[in-house]
């Protein structure tokens, strides 16, 4: 027919995609998900953001949902109104951040989710993080990419309590990531390395404004943007 409803979902099984669609349970019935985030920590671990958060065991068609996020009617929210989840990342289930627009931030400890004040109202464009040391350094970079506002590099300890890294730059940063907190990389208008405590930015790149910055290693590092721009840094 001339409509078919979106899938939720792309799923990989190293030879091809099969698409899958989930729903959501809400008090008035189930609604499709279209996650605009994704972590996962296991095959049945899997979650994924779309204004709140939803965790996915791989196998249902439905994912258990928690209504963090305002809407009406919805008591057990606990960001602001217009702060919409859009990124997830967690060192584990137990262990797990959530964070959007308006300076959404939140976290999850295994059984309840608290919010975190940001300390901005930009949107909140990427988490990343990393164990060192036993402690876990997670940083988020917020920037309104439509509109005038902050440009920060939040930091958040495990007291979950928020400073900011100094960005001098002052650019507009959609994304962060590193393997190492003394080696921070940040994509956004540009690709930016601290090295070491001062922002220096990575040459010989096109002038396309960078979405996403990832890696597994300090020599193995993807960066992809507009105009279908994809690069690859070996150190």
């Amino acid at each position: 027919g001339m409509f078919s409803p979106p899938y939720g979902l792309a799923i990989w099984n190293g030879k091809q995609w099969a698409l899958r669609e989930l729903f959501a349970r809400t008090p008035t019935g189930a609604i499709p998900l279209r996650p605009r985030g994704i972590t996962a920590f296991s095959a049945s671990d899997i979650w994924f953001a779309y204004g709140g958060v939803y965790h996915w065991d791989g196998v249902q068609d439905t994912a258990d949902a928690y209504w963090i996020n305002v809407y009406d009617g919805n008591t057990e929210a606990i960001l602001d109104s217009g702060q919409l989840v859009e990124h997830l990342w967690g060192e584990s289930p137990n262990n797990l951040f959530a964070a959007g627009f308006k300076g959404a931030l939140a976290h999850f400890d295994g059984v309840h989710w608290s919010k975190i004040e940001s300390g901005t109202t930009s949107a909140i464009n990427d988490l990343w993080g990393v164990k060192q040391g036993g402690i876990v350094n997670v940083l988020c970079p917020a920037t309104n990419l439509f509109e005038y506002g902050e440009k920060k590099i939040l930091r958040i300890s495990p007291s979950l309590t928020v400073d900011t890294l100094a960005w001098s730059p002052q650019r507009m940063i959609a994304s962060a990531w590193f393997a190492s907190s003394q080696n921070v990389y940040v994509a956004g208008d540009g690709l930016f390395r601290n090295w070491p405590g001062n922002w220096v930015a990575l040459p010989g790149l096109p002038p396309f404004f960078i979405q996403r910055v990832r890696g597994t290693a300090e020599n193995d590092i993807f960066a992809a943007g507009h105009y279908g721009f994809a690069t690859h840094f070996n150190g």
